[in-house]
């Protein structure tokens, strides 16, 4: 695809008119790297540990041996094979940069990050949102939710964690930006704005919500399905066929493991690019996500209506 450069005087500072967009929000259930190995001679595969123990036994006071019933601890390592490698090839015109007074986008690095920010970040949050949305066995439920049905939704999936035993410390509570301002207009949240106006403004922000804190996410990324584009014919990603909006999700992050295997971005001078005069930068993720067998229920996702 053909890049599209304005030619601009070279007297003039190029001034870069970026997309705004949302950094990753994701980047905070991070795994425990005790429980994730390689596999040697599988570069597309980890192993993840699982343990299981044994429960009580009837403690023995008469018994001349052990009165203490024999049980078991078990762990094993489950092999899973990452799915999601991405890559993209960006080349910039020797002359095209030139004439644009560019100076290569200003810098490779600001090219790099400009491209994860637009681009890597939020198809890696869509991804782990819609591989956590689509395992069997994880707390769901599905409705179009208000500013006075919105606390009730997230009560009831609290309780539900609560009863599988989820522990209550570490939830996180992801909401659609709708959604987040619903629970914000409920008639249940109040605020001392007389007292906020004292200190010279009006914070209306819901940081966390019994506990858990809260991250907003735009509805570009939360889907319950996506679709990864090849690159051929379109890049980036979208909303499945048949995939719904989230309203929100409540994770723990003892029940999934983030994987980025490999995160590299190379570049190229005009001069040492054997395709073509022209800058050139290229970029690719490895990673996937996995949601432990025996955890799915630390996972909660509300959807909205088909």
């Amino acid at each position: 695809m053909a890049n599209n450069i304005e030619q601009a005087r070279k007297d003039i500072q190029a001034m870069l008119d970026l997309i705004y967009t949302q950094e990753s929000v994701t980047s905070i259930l991070q795994a425990n790297p005790n429980l994730v190995q390689e596999v040697n001679g599988a570069a597309g595969s980890i192993r993840i540990a699982k343990r299981t123990v044994d429960g009580y036994g009837d403690y023995g006071r008469q018994n001349s041996g052990n009165a203490y019933p024999s049980g078991d601890v078990s762990l094993t390592w489950e092999t899973h094979d990452m799915s999601v490698d991405r890559g993209v090839s960006l080349t910039v015109d020797r002359m095209d940069d030139d004439e644009s007074g560019m100076n290569a986008f200003n810098s490779i690095a600001s090219l790099a990050g400009q491209l994860e920010r637009e681009k890597g970040a939020p198809e890696m949050d869509a991804y782990r949102f819609a591989k956590m949305t689509g395992t069997a066995g994880i707390l769901e439920a599905t409705a179009d939710l208000t500013s006075s049905t919105i606390k009730g939704a997230i009560d009831t999936a609290i309780s539900a964690m609560d009863d599988a035993n989820v522990p209550a410390e570490g939830r996180v509570l992801f909401m659609v930006n709708a959604m987040y301002n619903a629970l914000k207009n409920s008639d249940f949240f109040t605020y001392n704005l007389e007292s906020n106006a004292a200190n010279g403004g009006i914070d209306t922000r819901v940081a966390t919500y019994d506990g858990m804190r809260v991250v907003k996410v735009n509805q570009d990324r939360f889907y319950s399905a996506i679709e990864l584009n090849d690159g051929s014919s379109s890049f980036g990603y979208g909303k499945a066929a048949g995939g719904v909006n989230l309203n929100f999700m409540i994770v723990h992050p003892s029940a999934i493991i983030p994987v980025v295997k490999l995160a590299n971005v190379k570049y190229f001078t005009p001069d040492t690019n054997q395709n073509g005069d022209s800058h050139l930068v290229q970029a690719r993720k490895f990673y996937d996500l996995f949601v432990l067998e025996n955890k799915v229920e630390g996972i909660y996702a509300h959807k909205a209506t088909a």
